[in-house]
């Protein structure tokens, strides 16, 4: 069951509800009482299960990206062209934090945002993230989105400057530089001088 969404993104539909529909057995779905603004597009599919591995790949509206960035609905045009990609073999990054012992580092924060700087600000669960390394120092991402990152683990940070683009950029001079590709399972171990960052 696939159900695709029509997230509010600023502008004047930003006070409204989320809107979903399902694709027909072509895939071809319609979404009605849209409003002009900006919104982003993506998919889930229903019920996840603990086998599902199902994520939006992608999402272009009249060829321009649409899953991150948000794209503009007016009202004197409909978009033409719309499409969205699911994938059930999604990227993931992952690796495990040590001490200079090799012994595990739990708690750490492990941040993960795209070296494209115009998408610091993006309010999406599939970029700018972080987690938490577990008791065994483990720390996973899963369903990245293919493309470039950079990767921090901090002793703490403080979520409510996390979407600010400036403290993106003081995390840069100590972060590591990855690439992931399509459908890649990429593993990074990190052995962390102290046990911090």
């Amino acid at each position: 069951s696939v159900r695709v969404q029509h997230e509010p993104a600023g502008g004047p539909a930003a006070n409204r509800s989320t809107v979903s529909a399902s694709p027909d057995q072509s895939g071809t779905f319609t979404i009605t009482g849209v409003v002009p603004g900006r919104f982003r597009l993506s998919a889930s599919v229903s019920p996840p299960g603990p086998d599902s591995t199902w994520a939006t790949l992608s999402s272009q509206v009249d060829g321009q990206e649409a899953l991150v960035t948000p794209f503009e609905i007016r009202a004197d045009r409909q978009p033409s062209s719309v499409v969205v990609t699911l994938t059930d073999k999604p990227a993931e990054v992952s690796g495990k934090l040590v001490d200079p012992a090799d012994r595990p580092v739990a708690g750490m924060t492990v941040a993960l945002f795209p070296t494209d700087r115009t998408k610091w600000v993006a309010n999406s669960s599939r970029v700018n993230r972080t987690t938490r390394s577990g008791a065994d120092g483990t720390y996973r991402f899963a369903s990245t989105l293919p493309g470039e990152y950079y990767l921090v683990v901090l002793a703490d940070l403080d979520s409510n400057v996390w979407s600010d683009p400036a403290v993106k950029d003081q995390l840069v001079t100590a972060a590591v530089k990855i690439v992931v590709a399509k459908s890649e399972k990429k593993t990074l171990d990190m052995k962390l001088p102290g046990g911090g960052r």
